[in-house]
């Protein structure tokens, strides 16, 4: 195999066949008999259509297309349903950022800690897939999927960017201390070192580190800056719930 495909390709395969993402299929007959080789790719195409979600390379799609207009393969409405569902996602799949440069063992990873929004996803995929009329062999595969990626995908998108981007919880904090020039005025230090490093990991080392900076209405800024912190974790959380999280972040890790 290895000098088939080649030393770093057959390691990323191997990679692959290791955590169970790939399964090696043995032919009946070798290439030197070459139309029962065929016939026994073209029963493992078939066979692939009722047990699983099959992703079908140019090839391929010529072969079905010609068995399916020839009516030597019928294809049922969840057949037809599974096939375009795998090539929706996988249409869309391949507009990440820096995707084809991501190596098996990254796109491995970046399953396992999304493991939760992927669900979420390939719900999401199973719905816009079924308002894909054409299947990907045809012509207008392409163009109805631009089509949905322009109307659905990207507006969601845009709107999970601009909830999860660091901004936006120094500026709902700062809003709230704006609001009242003699508070800003005390505690304005304290809110503008919390801006310098971002969105906090820890409100309570925040609050240590500049405990001095507090004044008598410390209390009352305390209790302020942690409720808001409270409202822009329990908006995160919402957000990482959205179906279109896992491809957000995704694009995000490999990018």
């Amino acid at each position: 195999m290895l000098s088939l495909v080649g030393e770093k390709q057959g390691e990323e395969l191997q990679t692959l066949i290791d955590n169970g993402q790939v399964y090696i299929a043995k032919f009946e007959h070798s290439l030197g008999d070459l139309d029962l080789c065929v016939q026994d790719y073209f029963n493992l195409l078939k066979e692939s259509v009722h047990s699983s979600y099959p992703l079908f390379d140019p090839q391929s799609n010529d072969l079905m297309k010609a068995a399916v207009n020839s009516r030597i393969i019928n294809l049922s409405a969840s057949d037809k349903r599974k096939i375009t569902h795998a090539s929706l996602t996988d249409n869309y799949i391949q507009r990440l950022p820096s995707f084809s440069e991501a190596s098996m063992k990254e796109l491995i990873d970046i399953k396992k800690e999304l493991s939760n929004p992927l669900v979420r996803f390939r719900k999401k995929m199973l719905e816009y897939s079924e308002s894909i009329q054409s299947m990907p062999w045809d012509k207008d595969f392409e163009a109805e999927c631009e089509l949905l990626y322009e109307k659905e995908v990207m507006p969601a998108l845009l709107e999970i960017d601009e909830c999860t981007k660091d901004g936006s919880f120094i500026k709902k904090l700062g809003s709230k201390f704006f609001t009242d020039e003699g508070l800003w005025k005390s505690t304005g230090g304290l809110v503008v070192s919390i801006a310098a490093g971002g969105v906090i990991s820890s409100f309570n080392n925040v609050i240590s580190a500049d405990a001095a900076m507090l004044t008598a209405g410390g209390a009352y800024v305390i209790a302020k800056i942690a409720t808001t912190y409270q409202e822009h974790k329990a908006k995160r959380r919402e957000i990482q719930r959205k179906d279109l999280y896992f491809y957000y972040k995704a694009g995000k890790l490999i990018s």
